[in-house]
């Protein structure tokens, strides 16, 4: 025996969250990097989020890099959740990152987590290893991180901006933008570290890996209502009752398909590689700004009285069959969020229901908190799991030119 019985126990996990998440051992390592931290996205299904463009919670960075590009001013975003808690304790996802986001440029950038790590940890708790006697020789902290470092630009926003909001860009943005993103990931895999006694462990790897991330908006209601308003001379605006955006999004995740190298190998062992896509929509009814005589206070916290957003997202990751998911949420007064979603992964068999719901709380735009929840299927280790997250943002520019 090399090990304790909680070490086999713990590498046994491993491989049934492997087999659960349908990515095969003998194809990709690491593939803690191919979950999701937004509870917000998960929420639609597990792969959610490539084109959710209205969600600016950092942690929603994790779907496609060229959300940065909608980003504006300081968000922080934090997570701490068990990982198949009902199956063995201990095991934590953790997460913190912060975005900075000015005149469509936007950055994302890694913050030290619960686990004492910058970005998003998978950490495994504290193992313990013996030698053939069952003589303690080394205790040591499993774990698996990614820092994501990302940038992404909103076209058309900085171009109007460099303009000083020359007309002809602004009419364009009404209708339609495009942004781009890239995302590199630092990746560290620790789960055993070179220990004499045990000689096949493989000890401490690291790599990186490139991602690129594409979205374009469109905004069919505003060009219709220009249309009306501007060419056959109506006098009122649908803008006032009813917005539709629409969006598509693509992330192709480590582009030069990179692997990483342990310690005590002598080759490299794949990084996750593949591709996300989505399609998303949000509309949008009644313009609070035409209450704002009667309820001033709800035109600061509130832009439309009700809003329905829906999404559909596909992922393919290597060889493995695509998975996709939906979902849709109900949104009240821009505070009160519920969604629901499904996801389908029959390779993996995981295949079920999420749902969770979302609370906003926002002030002109200027500083805004939000906390999310969802309950998500996790396959046959474990039926049902639990994720929460919160952010807090702050745009300061925005906020000193009011204040003048």
């Amino acid at each position: 025996m090399k090990n304790t019985y909680r070490i086999f126990l713990f590498f046994i996990l491993l491989i049934f969250v492997s087999i659960n998440l349908s990515y095969a051992l003998s194809e990709f390592t690491c593939i803690f990097t191919l979950i999701n931290p937004s509870a917000t996205n998960v929420a639609f299904g597990l792969e959610s989020g490539t084109a959710n463009i209205w969600d600016r919670n950092p942690l929603g960075v994790w779907s496609n890099p060229a959300k940065l590009g909608y980003y504006k001013g300081l968000a922080y975003g934090y997570l701490h959740d068990p990982w198949f808690d009902k199956v063995v304790s201990g095991i934590y996802q953790n997460s913190s990152y912060l975005t900075l986001g000015w005149n469509g440029i936007g950055i994302l950038l890694p913050l030290i987590n619960n686990s004492s790590k910058f970005g998003t940890t998978m950490d495994y708790g504290e193992q313990i290893a013996v030698d053939h006697e069952g003589t303690i020789i080394d205790t040591f902290r499993s774990y698996e991180s990614c820092s994501q470092f990302a940038f992404g630009i909103n076209f058309l926003e900085l171009t109007n901006k460099v303009f000083k909001y020359s007309s002809p860009i602004i009419d364009l943005q009404r209708y339609s933008e495009i942004s781009l993103g890239y995302s590199l990931d630092y990746i560290v895999s620790g789960l055993c570290p070179l220990i004499p006694e045990l000689m096949d462990a493989e000890g401490k790897g690291e790599s990186t890996s490139h991602n690129i991330g594409g979205i374009i908006r469109i905004s069919p209601i505003n060009l219709l209502s220009d249309i009306l308003q501007n060419i056959l001379h109506f006098d009122f605006s649908i803008n006032d009752y009813l917005n539709l955006d629409l969006s598509y999004g693509i992330n192709l995740i480590n582009i030069y398909r990179d692997g990483i190298l342990y310690e005590n190998s002598n080759s490299k062992q794949p990084l996750p590689n593949g591709i996300r896509s989505g399609i998303a929509g949000k509309l949008l009814f009644i313009n609070i700004k035409n209450l704002a005589d009667e309820y001033p206070l709800l035109s600061d916290i509130s832009k439309y009285l009700f809003s329905i957003y829906a999404s559909y997202d596909e992922a393919k990751y290597g060889d493995n069959p695509s998975t996709c998911s939906k979902g849709i949420e109900y949104i009240f007064l821009d505070i009160f969020s519920l969604r629901r979603g499904k996801y389908y992964d029959y390779n993996g068999h995981i295949v079920g229901d999420s749902k969770g719901w979302g609370i906003n709380l926002n002030y002109k735009d200027f500083i805004c908190f939000q906390y999310n929840y969802v309950e998500f299927p996790g396959g046959e280790l474990q039926a049902v799991q639990k994720k929460e997250d919160m952010s807090f943002s702050i745009d300061i520019l925005q906020l000193v030119y009011e204040l003048k």
